[in-house]
Parts: C-alpha cells; sequence; structure tokens
C-alpha cells in the first residue's frame, strides 16, 4: 500500500502541490493520503481524484486563495481580540468559507470518497495527543481540515463534539507512524522544511511565536524520521522541500513559484531515487559478473565446481562421515 503523508507548512502549501503533481505524473498514485494542517487541505482535495489532472487543479485553488480569505483582519482586530480575550488573533469563519466552497458537491464526509483511505491529524487541545479523522464515515471533512489548520495563536481551537482540537502539527507535523500503522509498506513524505532559526531575524511577537513552534516541530520531527527509518518492511522516501523560508506567514503572494519550485525538487528527487537505483542494478551486476569470472578461471586450471543456489562454487575435499570435516 503506497501512502502520501503530507507535512504542515503554512502558506508553503503549493510547495507540496508542485512536488504532488509530479508524482502523479510518473505513475505514482497513493492508496493511502495523509495529512497535517497544510498538508491537510492538500490531502482532502487530492482525495476527491488522486490524478495528475487533480493535482493540478488544486494548484489552481491556491492561486486564487487570498491573505484575507485565510487570516482575516487586521493589526486592530487583533489587538481587540488580544485584549478581549479571544482564542485567537484572527477568525476562522473565511477559511471555513473557503473550504466549503471547494469542495466538490456531494463530498462532504469521508464516506464520500471512494478508492483511497484518507487520514487527517489534529491535536487534542486537552492532552497534546494526536487526534486522527478518517477512521468514522461520517466524520466531516471540513471538521478535519478545520481542526488540522487550527494553529495557535493565529487561529482559534476547533470544537469538534466535546473536543477542542488545534493544528496537528504539534502532534506529529509528518504524521509517518500513523501512516505505517495504517498498513502503508511505501511512504512518500513530503515535508515542508523550516530554515535553521540562525539563518534568519527574528522579530515581533508574531515571528517568535511562529519560531517557537518551530523548534517544537523540528525535535518532534526527529524522533518520527529515527522511529520510522527503523521499521522493516516499509519503504520510505523522504523529500525535504525547502524553500521560501523568509517569507511571513501571512503572504499569499508566491503561489505560483512555489508550486513550480516545488516541481523542481520532487523531479529532483525521483532523478537522484533512479540514479541510486540504477547504482545499486550496476552493482549487483558487476559481483555476478565478477562471480561467473571466478567460476570461469577455476574451471580452466581444472577445479571441480559444483551448483548451489543458482551460483557455481569451488568444490573443497571433505573428510569424515556425513560431510563433516575431521
Amino acid at each position: 500500500m503506497i501512502a502520501f503523508v503530507l507535512s504542515g507548512g503554512g502558506n508553503r502549501g503549493p510547495l507540496e502541490v508542485g512536488a504532488l503533481q509530479v508524482l502523479l505524473e510518473h505513475g505514482i498514485r497513493p492508496d493511502m493520503l495523509v495529512g497535517t494542517s497544510a498538508g491537510a487541505i492538500n490531502a482532502v482535495f487530492l482525495a476527491v481524484d488522486p490524478t495528475p489532472g487533480s493535482a493540478l487543479d488544486l494548484g489552481e485553488v491556491w492561486k486564487r486563495v487570498d491573505t484575507r480569505q485565510v487570516l482575516q483582519g487586521n493589526r486592530l482586530t487583533m489587538l481587540w481580540r488580544f485584549l478581549t480575550g479571544k482564542d485567537s488573533l484572527y477568525g476562522n469563519e473565511s477559511l471555513l468559507q473557503l473550504i466549503e466552497e471547494n469542495l466538490p458537491l456531494g463530498v462532504e464526509r469521508f464516506g464520500d470518497l471512494e478508492g483511497i483511505k484518507l487520514l487527517i491529524v489534529a491535536t487534542k487541545l486537552d492532552t497534546g495527543e494526536p487526534r486522527v479523522f478518517g477512521h468514522d464515515a461520517e466524520e466531516r471533512l471540513t471538521d478535519a481540515v478545520m481542526a488540522s489548520t487550527a494553529l495557535p495563536p493565529f487561529l482559534p481551537p476547533w470544537r469538534c463534539g466535546e473536543e477542542l482540537l488545534v493544528d496537528g502539527g504539534i502532534a506529529a507535523d509528518l504524521p509517518i507512524r500513523i501512516a505505517v500503522a495504517e498498513g502503508a509498506k511505501e511512504v512518500y513524505a513530503l515535508h515542508l522544511v523550516d530554515v535553521p532559526p540562525q539563518a534568519r531575524q527574528i522579530t515581533g511577537l508574531l515571528s517568535i511565536a511562529e519560531q517557537t513552534i518551530n523548534h517544537v516541530l523540528s525535535r518532534q520531527l526527529d524522533a518520527e524520521l529515527k522511529e520510522s527509518a527503523s521499521i522493516d518492511g516499509v519503504a520510505l522516501h523522504y523529500i525535504p522541500l525547502t524553500a521560501f523560508y523568509n517569507i511571513p506567514l501571512w503572504d499569499l503572494s508566491h503561489t505560483a513559484e512555489m508550486i513550480e519550485e516545488g516541481r523542481r525538487q520532487g523531479e529532483a528527487y525521483l532523478r537522484a531515487s533512479e540514479a541510486v537505483r540504477g547504482t545499486e542494478r550496476l552493482s549487483f551486476l558487476g559481483e555476478r559478473l565478477k562471480g561467473r569470472l571466478k567460476t570461469a578461471i577455476r574451471r580452466l586450471q581444472g577445479i571441480p565446481t559444483r551448483k548451489r543456489h543458482g551460483f557455481d562454487e569451488k568444490m573443497e575435499p571433505r573428510s569424515g562421515t556425513f560431510g563433516i570435516r575431521s
């Protein structure tokens, strides 16, 4: 079972879109999609129709998104919300409307999806544990996306029944282990990598809050990758997407460039992977050729050989009973 695992990364989500377009165009089709935060948005829309054409359409959706549709408000409204004890600096009504308007007619719940498993990760505010949407066919896709993208202090927690949920990246920013636990045997993990803190200037309340979150996610990812790499029987393709570090979270003016950069990095990963596979094949063929050459030399020298497990081996004289050397 092939899984695409899509990390969070805020307004850099279009980088994932470009890489997804490349994977699908090369015939790599997922049986499962697992997404967190920005990756949750991409996973939900791609799950409706996981094809190259759908990935292109997803890019067009991102291009139409305006900052006011995601982070509704200005400095004055942010100050008012802070002083009046609101749960976040921005409201989430516009984001909810954006999600609802772009889901196809008749696709509202996980059970409406066909032929693919979709899992969306949020975080339980009271315990910090992951809350995975997708096991219940009646769960609403909008609840999953709104919960997974509820990044404090920017957006408010999302209430789902009795639960208060926040951004999935807090519990599992790149949820590889969740995909493996659900049966994935081959994982393409698209990770929106953030810049090291010393490589950029950090000033202002929002930048400090953003960088604090990045520290948490970085440590969490290290543990995720170490544990995932040690799981037997799972092929992990880790694809880091590293660009557009220095733009603010609320800047959505670089979407087209991000998609192209995501495509470039996706193509580079596939080329590198093919080169590695080619080297491994040459190494294997080289070992077989050396083995056959040794056998031919032995035969020329008159040394008897025998067949064993498909290879010719030199026969050594044995003594004692039942072939046990004395």
